[in-house]
């Protein structure tokens, strides 16, 4: 369908007692490049003057313009949470224990399968967990301090060696 279409309709494609169309002016509704919808005003008793046109539909083109980055920002969302499931399978997938600590928390916000088989806690437990509970040689303070490198970006890495409670 296009608005070739709706130039083509005769008054037996309208409902019954539906009055004759003198002029109309569409306005599609586009989705993945198709039209899915249409807008149409219709049967003015003057021609549709492009200004006035203009004027008349800003206020749908602007929402248009809003509804379409709104399905964008949603695709994109979709997309980047489709991104960190992969992430998180492959961390799951690994051996290795991995554990992710929000700082300003002071938890843990992911564990993967291999931390929850090493130290014997179900995923609930460590993510409910303060991250000193399992640091036997390392209290808050000084696990902040060790960390305070990453906060400023002055490393990109740093490595503890802990023993940890299971």
């Amino acid at each position: 369908q296009d608005e070739r279409d709706f130039a083509r309709l005769s008054h037996h494609d309208l409902p019954v007692h539906h009055p004759a169309l003198r002029n109309a002016l569409v306005v599609p509704f586009m989705g993945n490049g198709q039209i899915t919808g249409m807008l149409v005003m219709a049967n003015r008793r003057t021609e549709f003057r492009q200004e006035r046109a203009r004027r008349l539909l800003k206020p749908l083109m602007d929402i248009g313009g809003s509804l379409l980055a709104s399905l964008r920002a949603e695709a994109e969302k979709a997309a980047l949470h489709a991104t960190l499931e992969e992430f998180r399978a492959t961390l799951d997938a690994t051996l290795d224990l991995i554990l992710i600590f929000d700082e300003q928390s002071k938890r843990f916000t992911y564990c993967n399968q291999g931390a929850q088989e090493q130290l014997g806690y179900s995923e609930e437990e460590l993510i409910a967990m303060p991250p000193t509970r399992l640091l036997d040689s390392l209290s808050l303070s000084e696990l902040t301090k060790r960390l305070a490198p990453l906060r400023k970006r002055q490393q990109r890495l740093v490595r503890l060696n802990a023993t940890l409670r299971r």
